[in-house]
């Protein structure tokens, strides 16, 4: 039998990834200098329509975890393949434990015990339910930040900061990269050293500037660094105890009296406060300045240059090659 031989079937093209920028360790700690981390420690919690007590509760809080949420899917099968929709949220409002401490007084015990009893009554009262509207009050998680002094953004400025690899300042670097084939590595590593010298130059003047001022500002420095912002918040909709943990006593017992209480709520909405200080502002500012400077020169210089400097470095490398190893 005789007949067309198939033609053979085509394999599909591979997509090529574009280069992207890596980021370096440069890069994270010019991060870490000037934005911080946020701290598990630094937070307090606010309660709503509980009196006078509500600052004590607010005080003696040690312990809390901001609520998760979950997005409930369902599925969908098309030509073969599932899709994954979303379906419904679920705030995982069922239970959120806060730890009270507990002073001689038992001022968290007994807010949470009337609070209970808001829910359903006593057994003397009939375990009778109250009204839903009655008993749920708003809870707030507030996460604390450093309020920092304005300019100490700019203190811990450093020029790695300004990302080499981005369109603005990285022209001059993308340029030459685009035009010497093989030597890109060797130019990211010039690239690389010439931020770390600028950055070493950069800190000496930095601790001989800061060096001056620290003497005169050091009470003004000490007091800004014990002061604190809120920088997010959730706040807990119609909340309600739920549970009290037990609290052992003992004999031989040694410690502070500590209470968990697990909450039920409806939902939660979360608040974003501004964390950019003046002195981040600054440091935003200065970043820009360096980056308007840099790119009008790196605009400048013709594509011709650039040739010719990569084809000097290209037969500088062979020359090198040729004279180590003793070929080209």
């Amino acid at each position: 039998m005789t007949g067309p031989s198939p033609e053979p079937q085509q394999l599909p093209a591979q997509k090529i990834s574009a280069s992207v920028p890596v980021p370096t360790l440069d890069q994270f700690l010019g991060f870490v200098k000037t934005q911080n981390l946020a701290r598990q420690e630094r937070f307090f919690a606010q309660f709503y329509n509980i009196g006078l007590g509500g600052r004590d509760l607010a005080l003696l809080c040690n312990q809390a975890s901001l609520p998760g949420k979950n997005i409930g899917t369902r599925q969908l099968r098309i030509n073969g393949l599932s899709r994954t929709f979303a379906q419904t949220a679920d705030y995982m409002g069922d239970s959120i434990t806060l730890e009270f401490l507990i002073d001689t007084d038992f001022t968290p015990r007994i807010i949470m015990e009337q609070w209970m009893e808001s829910c359903v009554s006593n057994f003397e009262s009939g375990n009778e339910v109250g009204f839903y509207e009655n008993y749920v009050r708003d809870i707030s998680l507030h996460a604390l930040a450093p309020a920092g002094i304005p300019g100490e953004a700019l203190f811990n400025w450093s020029p790695t900061q300004a990302d080499l690899s981005n369109n603005e300042t990285g022209t001059l670097r993308n340029r030459l990269k685009s035009s010497n084939g093989g030597l890109n590595t060797a130019i990211d590593n010039v690239f690389r050293r010439s931020k770390r010298l600028a950055d070493n130059t950069f800190n000496k003047v930095k601790s001989q500037a800061f060096g001056v001022v620290r003497g005169i500002a050091a009470p003004l420095l000490d007091l800004a660094t014990d002061s604190e912002q809120v920088v997010y918040t959730i706040t807990l909709k119609e909340a309600w105890p739920r549970s009290i943990n037990v609290m052992p006593l003992g004999y031989d017992a040694v410690g502070v009296h500590k209470m968990s209480v697990t909450f039920a709520y409806y939902y939660w909405e979360s608040t974003v406060n501004n964390p950019k200080l003046s002195g981040q502002d600054m440091a935003d500012k200065a970043t820009k300045a360096v980056t308007d400077k840099l790119k009008p020169f790196a605009d400048k210089i013709p594509v011709t240059d650039i040739n010719k400097l990569g084809s000097d470095l290209k037969d500088k490398v062979k020359s090198t090659g040729t004279r180590l190893f003793g070929r080209g």
